[in-house]
């Protein structure tokens, strides 16, 4: 565990198991053991797009603008599909129907009473 510490690695292992926090891992601990320092952990990327050549810079292009089409056209995870809606529907009218059978044997009983 101390070699790990030492060397970085742990970082890059808990960056790995914790994506939320990927993004200020990588740029405060990760960048630099592989890339040598920056002048800004903000402005290190702009530093490090001159380490792709023309074709990734037009690739990243491509996948910004797939990513920004997906981002109107996608369906959320939390919008219910197809078969939670059914099964909703389904849910809610046993319950309407077994109100409607309870409110049938209260009736039944108060009028035995």
């Amino acid at each position: 565990m101390n070699d790990s510490w030492e060397s970085g690695d742990f970082w890059i292992l808990y960056a790995a198991l914790h994506s939320f926090a990927f993004d200020g891992i990588y740029w405060q601990k990760i960048d630099s053991r592989f890339f040598g320092p920056t002048e800004s952990i903000e402005d290190a990327w702009k530093e490090r797009l001159d380490l792709l050549d023309e074709g990734q810079k037009d690739e990243m292009e491509l996948l910004l603008d797939r990513k920004l089409q997906e981002m109107n056209t996608r369906v959320l995870s939390w919008d219910p599909d197809a078969y939670t809606l059914a099964f909703h529907q389904q849910s809610k009218s046993q319950e309407e129907k077994a109100n409607e059978e309870k409110g049938k044997r209260e009736e039944q009983t108060e009028e035995h009473s």
